[in-house]
């Protein structure tokens, strides 16, 4: 059974992380993600040729 991604952030100010999301990504592993300024966007691909876009309120 495959472990599903999760997307996890971590806030140096305050030394927390934040809570898990879980990424739709077929249970394919994360590669190759950039983070988008202008947008405020992670960006990434998967094994399961997959591109995937988590958005950073």
């Amino acid at each position: 059974m495959a472990a599903p991604n999760r997307f996890v952030g971590f806030d140096p100010d305050t030394e927390e992380f934040t809570n898990p999301v879980e990424i739709d990504s077929g249970g394919g592993v994360v590669r190759h993600m950039t983070f988008h300024e202008g947008t405020g966007s992670f960006w990434f691909g998967t094994d399961e040729n997959t591109i995937g876009r988590a958005e950073v309120p």
